[in-house]
């Protein structure tokens, strides 16, 4: 069975203080909004293959609750065993979130670790032209890790591709 390195997901997300949970927007059958909750989503993940990172194009991925431990969907992910989660705590325009994307992909594929990939990307949001020099940005992209070396991706090159 062939299990992705990384799958990244690009959509819409929202968490909810009073229930304490996060959720993003998959589609049905019917090819309607489909509120997917935080638990689920990473049952559906763990049923699947884990991947080694997730990373959530999404509003409020990273948002926790201040009561619940493991609350969101970030955490509910590192819970169930993905080793590393990247995750947006506030929303970004589509340009910071490509600017993001480039950066992290190439030094994940670079062989880089995670957590210095993600605060590389950090830092090519807050000064790249297309995000402008916002170091505001340099705090919305959250990292939650479940790996002690953070090389979730150093064997990427030695990976067969999948085949059909």
């Amino acid at each position: 069975k062939w299990q992705p390195h990384l799958i990244p997901f690009l959509g819409h997300g929202e968490f909810n203080d009073q229930t304490a949970a996060g959720q993003i927007a998959l589609l049905d059958s019917a090819g309607a909004a489909w509120w997917c909750p935080d638990s689920t989503f990473a049952q559906i993940l763990e049923r699947s293959g884990l991947p080694r990172v997730v990373v959530l194009h999404a509003c409020q991925g990273a948002n926790v609750s201040e009561r619940v431990r493991f609350s969101g969907m970030a955490p509910q992910l590192v819970s169930h065993g993905v080793q590393a989660v990247v995750a947006m705590h506030h929303a970004v325009t589509n340009r910071t979130a490509i600017d993001f994307s480039l950066a992290l992909y190439d030094s994940l594929f670079a062989g880089r670790p995670v957590d210095e990939a993600v605060q590389e990307a950090r830092w090519r949001i807050t000064s790249v032209g297309g995000s402008g020099d916002n170091a505001r940005l340099l705090g919305v992209p959250v990292l939650y890790l479940h790996s002690q070396d953070a090389l979730v991706m150093s064997d990427l090159e030695h990976s067969p591709a999948p085949t059909a």
